[in-house]
C-alpha cells in the first residue's frame, strides 16, 4: 500500500470523521433493545408515510431554497 502526503486540513477532516463514527456506535450501543422486534419493524412500518411526511417538512421549513 502506498502512502501518498495528505495535508493537514485532510487529516483533520479524517479524524473528525471518525470521531464522529465512534460517537454514533457508542449512541448506538446505549440505545435500548426492544423486546418484540418484530413489532418494532411493523410499528416503523405503519409510520413511515407520516415520518417521511415529517421529514421532508422540516426540511423545506429549515431551508426553503431546497425544493
Amino acid at each position: 500500500m502506498r502512502c501518498s502526503a495528505r495535508t493537514p486540513a485532510a487529516m483533520l477532516a479524517e479524524v473528525a470523521y471518525y470521531a464522529r463514527m465512534a460517537r454514533g456506535l457508542a449512541e448506538y450501543q446505549r440505545s435500548p433493545v426492544s423486546s418484540n422486534p418484530i413489532q418494532a419493524v411493523e410499528l416503523q412500518l405503519a409510520r413511515r408515510n407520516e415520518t417521511f411526511l415529517a421529514l421532508a417538512r422540516h426540511v423545506l421549513e429549515q431551508q426553503p431554497g431546497h425544493f
